[in-house]
C-alpha cells in the first residue's frame, strides 16, 4: 500500500522573497563597505604619527659664550681685582652674582692658557650645559656652564657653574697586528713615502703618489729614524706603519700612519693618514 502524497502550499510572494534574500544580503554588504570607504575618504581616521625626536642644533655662539665665561671666571689677579670684575660684567644678570659666585683668593693669581668645550647636553630647547676644559697656571679645571638663548636671541647664564671631573676615558687597546707586508717593493715605497712625508719634502713625495692623491705634509719637519714592519689592514688596500722620527731640536716621536696603496706599473700611495680636502 503506497504512502499518501503530501501537498505543501506556499504563497508566490513568499517564494520570491526567499529567492531574493541572499542577493539582497550581498548587495547590502557591498553598500555598507562602500559607505565606510567613502566616509574614510571624506573624513579619514585621525591616526597620530609617531613622535619625532627633538634634535638640538649645535650653537657655535653658545659654545663660545660658555668658553669665554669659563676663561673670565677662572682668571684672577689679587693685584688687579677690578679686571676680573670688568670681564665678568658681560655675563652678569639673572640669578648669577656679579663675581659668578666665586671670590678668588686675595693673595694669589691664576691665568688660563686655553679652554674648550669637551662635552655638552641639551636639557631643553635653546638651552645647553657645556663642560669646558681649561688649562690654568694651577692645573687643569673642568667647569659646567649652563647657557640659554632667549626669545630675542640673546645668550645668558641660567645658573652658577659647577666644578666637575673630566670626561670618562680609558687607555685604548692597540689594534691587533694585521698580516705582515711581505712585498719588498711595497715596503720600500712605504718607507720612502713616509720619510719624505714627515720631512715635508713635497717634490720627492710626488714620485710615489698616485695621480689623484691629495696630501698635506706636516708643518713641523721631522727626520725618519726607522720603521717597524708594515702590516695590511682593511681588505688589503691599506697599510699601517709605525715609524720613529726626531725633530730638529732632538725631540723623539713614535708615530703611526695608515697609507692607502694601489698597484699599477708599480706600487703607489693614494692617501696618507687622511684626505685634507674632506
Amino acid at each position: 500500500m503506497s504512502a499518501p502524497a503530501i501537498t505543501v502550499q506556499r504563497s508566490v510572494r513568499r517564494v520570491q522573497w526567499a529567492r531574493l534574500a541572499p542577493r539582497l544580503a550581498l548587495y547590502g554588504t557591498i553598500g555598507l563597505l562602500a559607505a565606510l570607504g567613502l566616509r574614510e575618504l571624506v573624513s579619514p581616521s585621525q591616526v597620530k604619527p609617531p613622535p619625532v625626536p627633538r634634535v638640538q642644533v649645535p650653537d657655535g655662539a653658545a659654545e663660545g659664550f660658555a668658553t669665554d665665561f669659563a676663561r673670565a671666571y677662572l682668571t684672577y689677579d689679587a693685584a688687579h681685582p677690578d679686571r676680573r670684575e670688568q670681564t665678568l660684567a658681560d655675563f652678569a644678570g639673572g640669578p648669577i652674582d656679579a663675581d659668578g659666585g666665586f671670590s678668588p683668593p686675595q693673595r694669589d693669581s691664576q691665568q688660563v692658557y686655553g679652554a674648550a668645550v669637551v662635552q655638552s647636553r641639551s636639557p631643553a630647547a635653546n638651552a645647553w650645559v657645556y663642560t669646558v676644559a681649561a688649562q690654568t697656571t694651577n692645573g687643569p679645571v673642568h667647569l659646567t656652564v649652563p647657557v640659554q638663548r632667549d626669545r630675542d636671541g640673546y645668550l645668558h647664564l641660567t645658573d652658577y657653574p659647577g666644578l666637575v671631573g673630566p670626561p670618562a676615558a680609558k687607555g685604548a687597546d692597540i689594534p691587533a697586528a694585521g698580516r705582515r707586508v711581505d712585498d719588498e717593493a711595497l715596503i720600500a715605497v712605504v718607507r720612502r713615502t713616509l720619510g719624505n712625508y714627515v720631512a715635508g719634502s713635497d717634490e720627492n713625495l710626488l714620485a710615489d703618489l698616485a695621480p689623484q692623491a691629495t696630501v698635506s705634509t706636516p708643518s713641523l719637519p721631522l727626520r725618519l729614524d726607522g720603521m717597524d714592519d708594515p702590516t695590511w689592514v682593511r681588505n688589503g688596500r691599506t697599510v699601517r706603519a709605525v715609524v720613529d722620527a726626531h725633530t730638529p731640536d732632538g725631540g723623539r716621536l713614535r708615530l703611526a700612519y695608515e697609507l692607502d696603496v694601489k698597484r699599477g706599473d708599480r706600487w703607489y700611495v693614494s692617501a696618507i693618514a687622511q684626505d685634507p680636502t674632506r
